[in-house]
């Protein structure tokens, strides 16, 4: 009888030590486990996006290269800095973190009127996961547009006006034959003006919009000869000396031939229209430290110095109204002259500035870098 009880004995505390072990298991398994940083996922980490994990609290986790790059965090940064937009970043982690499973919070967070960034939370591995965008392009783009457009619309009353009015005038039965070809006159001229208006904002538009263009290799001299070339007859006939000066062997600069033509032009153009009957016009090309300088001068009346910081905005004129011209010359070649790396100078002497036995005249004046040639071997 001792031997059977003993054994009844064991048998039951081997099925209760069992039993416990059975249901320490099944306690194990229903307790919540603390996540475990494993990493962000390849595609992930090398995404182009900003890509952040976040734990529960909002504290950083990990960050992306693009995300610490664009965000300003240090490599081995674990904790988001003391900024507006990381504690409503952290407050979005929480939220959705709260409202599992599923869904995600989108927000628009603009910096100082510089930068604006757009994030998406959802909610990841015990935490939240934060994909951020920078639309700071986009953005100045769509303003620059927008501001574009209400200076067109501001800039075509006065032309429209003009044709409606001559229009009006026309149709007259008992108009005077001079009055007539006076008003055929304006609505050519003004019909001109608005055409040109058009096509520079337009240009204008599209080069604000563009991206870095692609530079290439562009030999100055021939470019700027033939431009010459293009504007001696006009400026013959004003009475005006047009020439190059021009330093042998230039080397290559960086740039967009027909961006560069399109700036020699409306220099040289602007130059020539304004210039008086004996007034001389020069383009000059030579070796600079740092590229190639380059410059059109002439003789002729100058800018006011009231009118130099302003000349580059778009239809700002500094000549009188009954001038032709669209006020977006300038401001085209200061924008193709940002994009290659350069900054337009304009240098100005007025008959109430300059010293005495000085001529009068206004100089535009910049530096093209040069092609960097590789030595070889």
């Amino acid at each position: 009888m001792i031997w059977v009880l003993d054994l009844k004995i064991v048998l039951s505390g081997l099925l209760f030590a069992v039993s416990a072990s059975l249901l320490g298991v099944w306690l194990l398994a229903r307790r919540p486990r603390a996540a475990v940083p494993t990493g962000l996922e390849p595609a992930l980490a090398n995404a182009p996006v900003g890509v952040l994990w976040l734990d529960s609290q909002g504290h950083l986790c990990q960050a992306n290269a693009h995300a610490r790059a664009l965000l300003g965090l240090p490599a081995a940064a674990d904790m988001l800095p003391s900024a507006e937009w990381a504690t409503r970043l952290a407050e979005d982690a929480a939220s959705v973190v709260q409202v599992r499973p599923g869904g995600g919070r989108a927000r628009t967070v603009n910096l100082d009127g510089q930068q604006t960034w757009r994030w998406w939370v959802t909610p990841w591995q015990e935490g939240a996961l934060a994909l951020i965008a920078d639309l700071s392009a986009e953005q100045q783009a769509a303003q620059a547009t927008q501001l574009l457009l209400s200076d067109l619309a501001h800039e075509l009353r006065t032309p429209l006006a003009t044709l409606s009015a001559h229009l009006e005038v026309l149709r007259l039965p008992s108009v005077a034959p001079e009055i007539h070809d006076q008003s055929l006159r304006f609505l050519r001229d003004e019909t001109q003006r608005l055409v040109r208006l058009v096509n520079n904002t337009l240009d204008l538009g599209r080069l604000e919009s563009s991206p870095q263009p692609d530079l290439r290799a562009v030999d100055l001299f021939p470019l700027v000869e033939d431009v010459v070339q293009q504007l001696h007859g006009e400026a013959h006939s004003r009475g005006l000396d047009l020439g190059i000066e021009a330093a042998a062997n230039l080397p290559p600069v960086l740039g967009q031939a027909d961006r560069l033509r399109q700036v020699f032009l409306n220099l040289v153009d602007n130059a020539v229209k304004y210039g008086r009957a004996g007034d001389r016009v020069t383009v000059g090309l030579h070796c600079a430290p740092d590229g190639v300088a380059c410059s059109v001068c002439d003789t002729g009346p100058g800018i006011a110095p009231e009118h130099l910081p302003y000349v580059t905005r778009r239809f700002y004129r500094a000549v009188p109204s009954g001038m032709p011209g669209s006020g977006l010359g300038l401001a085209l070649v200061a924008e193709i002259l940002r994009q290659h790396g350069a900054d337009l100078e304009i240098r100005s002497r007025t008959a109430a500035t300059a010293a005495p036995g000085e001529s009068t005249g206004a100089c535009m004046y910049f530096v093209l870098a040069t092609l960097v040639q590789e030595d070889g071997p």
